[in-house]
């Protein structure tokens, strides 16, 4: 690993970044050809913070469709969970007088 890759790889380990794997493959480029002679590799990745996937979202990555060019666009979603908050009962004195 030369140099920058390793002052990279650092980078992310210290910010706590995450990479966010395709949900539908690995791969979103190849070369067009078949068999032995077929080169595939991931073209685009998502470094998500790893406090937000912990506390946050769903976050999902997904290969989409290509259409002319020799690699396939990735879509990151994120959905969010809804939990409902529950606000504590309170007593209200005005009960008290309310026929």
């Amino acid at each position: 690993m030369d140099h920058d890759n390793v002052k990279f790889k650092d980078l992310i380990d210290s910010l706590k970044l995450v990479d966010i794997e395709t949900r539908n493959g690995p791969f979103n480029w190849s070369n067009k050809r078949i068999g032995s002679h077929q080169i595939t590799c991931t073209m685009g990745r998502f470094l998500i913070s790893e406090t937000l996937i912990l506390e946050g979202p769903l976050v999902e990555a997904t290969i989409l469709q290509k259409s002319t060019s020799d690699h396939s666009p990735v879509q990151l979603s994120m959905k969010t969970i809804a939990t409902r908050k529950l606000k504590p009962f309170q007593f209200e004195t005005f009960w008290l007088t309310h026929p």
